[in-house]
């Protein structure tokens, strides 16, 4: 992300017009307007914050959110006592600017996934082996979400109703993208995108005075999207770059062999019925062969360690050789099946929780027939 951050033009942009309003508002004069101003209209003024570069940037997202909930208040404040005071004519287009609120509702939405990402990875009840499942999910995602802002693009704003990829874009495209009259965001006018792309500074009199010259270029909704498109592209980039080059295989093996939402995942083949539990024959074979090299490796280190070797000596019965790998995997495998088909050790119900992470009582009371994935555009299923 810190590279993201870096190399991308997109980002740049946003932090440092996110930053504007900061700027304005953060402290002195400006902060008793904004707040003053906002109490007194009932708007919600949320403390504005700098976009921080030494802080993790699931934190620095947050500038975003504020500016987001914030921002009638904020630009309420600049509107009424701000803006006919400005000298600088850039300063309303870097932050009433049509392209700015899009970029900001599309940076909400598109680093969102990767934002959550980085939140539950820092978890300290989460294996290391997850992010091997949470990757590949959040690349798919940004995918998803580019294909999104290609049909945006094209006008079919019909066609992401049943998505939930760009839900702030969504929320907002309409008022955004009305009539020059009509066009607003939260209620709040806004103009058309304008960049300064340089200045310079001329001698406007004889007396020697001087004048700042600027040099605009005009940013339509679509350059918006195809901005907002090339920054899927360069997360996808950055976050696979991190990953092949920052995940050791042990890593990726364990994911293959303990994850249990995989492995619970291929439970999914089985089914009770007429008083029994059934599945088909070759994927019965993909269930029970699934992860068997990558637990034997596993497996055999675990047996060379001393104290195992000391424990097998002591007991010579037990499967403690290497070559008992596929048996001892079989029952983990078996285990868990009876676990959740079964009823075994009763605890199904606390396996499997509601949105509100309350037990399922059901599994208590009647016997599961069916169950399956239900694969949503989350991390996990």
């Amino acid at each position: 992300m810190v590279e993201l951050r870096q190399e991308s033009p997109f980002l740049m942009r946003l932090i440092k017009r996110s930053n504007k309003l900061h700027t304005m508002y953060n402290q002195g004069r400006g902060h008793v307007e904004y707040t003053g101003l906002a109490k007194r209209l009932g708007l919600k003024a949320l403390e504005t914050m700098k976009f921080s570069t030494t802080r993790f940037t699931s934190s620095s997202y947050d500038q975003w959110e504020k500016i987001y909930r914030s921002y009638p208040a904020l630009i309420t404040a600049f509107n009424e006592i701000r803006e006919l005071q400005d000298d600088c004519e850039e300063t309303k287009y870097m932050i009433r600017g049509q392209d700015y609120v899009i970029d900001l509702c599309g940076a909400l939405d598109v680093l969102r996934p990767a934002i959550l990402l980085m939140i539950k990875s820092q978890a300290v009840n989460i294996p290391p082996w997850k992010i091997v499942s949470w990757l590949p999910r959040l690349l798919s995602i940004l995918e998803a979400i580019k294909i999104d802002l290609l049909t945006l693009s094209r006008g079919d704003i019909d066609c992401l109703e049943s998505r939930d990829l760009l839900p702030t874009v969504k929320k907002h495209w309409e008022e955004i993208n009305g009539d020059d009259e009509e066009r607003c965001f939260f209620g709040m006018p806004v103009y058309d995108g304008w960049l300064v792309v340089d200045r310079d500074t001329i001698r406007a009199d004889a007396e020697g005075r001087q004048e700042t010259v600027y040099n605009w270029m005009a940013r339509s909704p679509s350059d918006c999207l195809d901005d907002l498109s090339q920054l899927c592209c360069d997360l996808k980039t950055g976050l696979q770059r991190r990953f092949d080059g920052g995940l050791p295989q042990n890593i990726k093996d364990l994911a293959i062999v303990f994850d249990l939402e995989l492995l619970i995942g291929q439970l999914c083949a089985y089914y009770y019925e007429d008083g029994s539990l059934k599945i088909e024959t070759d994927q019965r074979w993909d269930f029970e062969l699934h992860g068997d090299a990558e637990f034997a490796s596993f497996f055999k280190a675990v047996c060379n360690l001393p104290h195992v070797k000391k424990f097998l000596s002591e007991s010579p019965e037990l499967n403690l050789l290497p070559h008992h790998s596929r048996a001892v995997y079989n029952k983990l495998k078996s285990t868990l099946k009876k676990m959740i088909w079964l009823g075994l050790g009763g605890c199904a119900d606390k396996m499997f929780v509601t949105n509100g992470n309350e037990c399922v009582s059901e599994f208590s009371n009647y016997q599961l027939i069916s169950m399956k994935c239900k694969d949503k555009a989350s991390l996990d299923k």
